[in-house]
């Protein structure tokens, strides 16, 4: 792969990586707000391993929290960053 090109794909993972880390952290936030107190520090970096890092601990926390887990809009999130995290590692 060209490197301008791995560079877009790198800033589309990121970029993806975000959105879908953010949409899960707002569904949760508007059932219970309590828990961004559990989620973990979001990087400061820009690297894409920090950010696959951060997005499974994020996961962890929700699967920590089986009452919040299994509301469905919570859980299709949950799912949707789940598949994102597996295309990017193959």
């Amino acid at each position: 792969m060209p490197h301008i090109q791995k560079h877009v794909s790198i800033k589309n993972h990121l970029k993806n990586f975000y959105n879908r880390n953010q949409k899960l952290r707002k569904a949760v936030y508007q059932i219970d707000e309590s828990l961004k107190e559990k989620f973990p520090s979001k990087p400061t970096s820009n690297e894409v391993k920090d950010k696959v890092d951060y997005c499974l601990q994020v996961i962890q926390v929700v699967e920590s929290q089986p009452h919040i887990e299994v509301i469905p809009a919570v859980k299709e999130k949950l799912n949707v960053l789940k598949e994102v995290i597996e295309d990017y590692k193959e």
